[in-house]
């Protein structure tokens, strides 16, 4: 994010943040700085900076390492060659996942990119622009999260099957009355019915029905 802070205007900033590391990069021709804040919770090594970028690898809890650049681009229209250099220079250190913030656009000021095997890894991750009022440029916060598929619960479904089995009605009466009566009687009622469901599902999913049994003799 740009600051626009000086050094002591942002050390006191970031005291009442809830990032414990930090880079700072001053630009001697500005009225500010520029600055990347992170959490010890993320396994962060800067590799090299400027006042135009940082470059940094981070290391997920799996070990997966992606290289994150943030970049601010020389803002003088003759001066836009210098930063297509820097970034081909900075893409000398990059072998894999890569993500940027970057701030060079005349569409969007300020903006995040990255290449398929960071989109791949990162499906869930999401981008905020945060509020300023000092800058025409937004500090951005990235939120990195893998997609981790959620296994559904399996919900109960009574099979008319179980009807034909000599055990069915034992197993009811003994899931029934595993659960003790308390004095609201719908909530105990309620308690039963999801017991026995529970009960229902792991002795059918261990029985063989009559159908099955006899596809096997044949």
């Amino acid at each position: 994010m740009e600051t626009r802070l000086d050094k002591d205007g942002f050390e006191s900033l970031y005291g009442n943040l809830s990032y414990q590391n930090k880079v700072i990069m001053k630009h001697l021709d500005s009225g500010g700085e520029l600055a990347l804040l992170w959490k010890n919770s993320i396994t962060l090594e800067v590799i090299n900076y400027t006042v135009n970028h940082v470059l940094a690898v981070v290391t997920e809890e799996d070990c997966f390492k992606w290289f994150l650049t943030c970049f601010y681009g020389w803002p003088e229209a003759q001066q836009k060659e210098k930063s297509w250099r820097l970034l081909e220079y900075l893409k000398t250190f990059v072998e894999g996942p890569w993500r940027s913030g970057e701030a060079n656009t005349k569409i969007k000021l300020d903006r995040a990119v990255a290449n398929k095997d960071w989109i791949g890894k990162f499906q869930m991750s999401i981008v905020l622009h945060l509020s300023t009022h000092a800058s025409d440029h937004l500090p951005i916060l990235l939120q990195v999260q893998s997609f981790v598929p959620q296994r559904r619960e399996r919900e109960f479904k009574f099979e008319e099957s179980w009807l034909l089995m000599e055990d069915f009605q034992a197993t009811v009466k003994k899931a029934w009355d595993s659960e003790l009566v308390v004095e609201q009687v719908l909530a105990s009622t309620l308690k039963k019915i999801q017991v026995c469901g529970s009960y229902l599902m792991k002795w059918g999913s261990a029985r063989i029905t009559p159908d099955e049994e006899a596809i096997k003799q044949i």
